[in-house]
C-alpha cells in the first residue's frame, strides 16, 4: 500500500507538467510554450502556465544548471499586460531546484512590442478570450 502511494504521488507530481503543451516561439535563449488548458480565467484575465526551455543549461549562482523553467502568469487581455504569479526552475534530472509563489498582488506589465512577451500574450489571449488582445500604445 505504501508503495502504490509513493507511487501514485509522483505519478501525480508529474503528470501536471507532462500536459500537452503548444509552441508559442523563440529567442535566442528558450523556446516557449504554453499549457493547452488554463489554470482559470475571471473575464480578461486569463492565468496559465508557460513553460520555457533553455537551449543551452544556465549555470546558476547556486552551481546547480537549469534546463527549463514554468510559470503561472496572468494574462490580461483588455488591457494588453500580464504578471507573474509562481515561478519553478528545474534540472535536466526535472528535479525543482528553485521554487518562488509571489504572494503579494501581481504586477501587471506591458512588454514590447514584437518581443516573445507580446507574442505569447497575443496566442493566449486569441485561444482562450473570445475578445482580442487590446496592444495599449504608449
Amino acid at each position: 500500500m505504501k508503495i502504490l502511494l509513493i507511487f501514485s504521488f509522483i505519478f501525480l507530481s508529474h503528470s501536471g507538467f507532462s500536459q500537452d503543451w503548444a509552441y508559442v516561439g523563440r529567442t535566442r535563449e528558450f523556446k516557449v510554450y504554453i499549457a493547452k488548458k488554463y489554470v482559470s480565467k475571471k473575464e480578461s484575465i486569463i492565468s496559465l502556465w508557460v513553460k520555457n526551455v533553455n537551449n543551452q543549461p544556465i549555470l546558476r549562482d547556486d552551481g546547480k544548471y537549469q534546463t527549463y523553467s514554468t510559470n503561472l502568469v496572468s494574462f490580461d487581455c483588455d488591457n494588453g499586460s500580464d504578471g507573474l504569479r509562481q515561478i519553478i526552475i528545474y534540472d535536466k534530472n526535472d528535479s525543482i531546484i528553485y521554487r518562488e509563489i509571489i504572494s503579494h498582488e501581481i504586477d501587471y506589465i506591458i512588454n514590447p512590442p514584437g518581443s516573445i512577451g507580446e507574442i505569447t500574450l497575443q496566442k493566449v489571449c486569441s485561444t482562450f478570450n473570445k475578445n482580442q488582445v487590446i496592444i495599449k500604445k504608449k
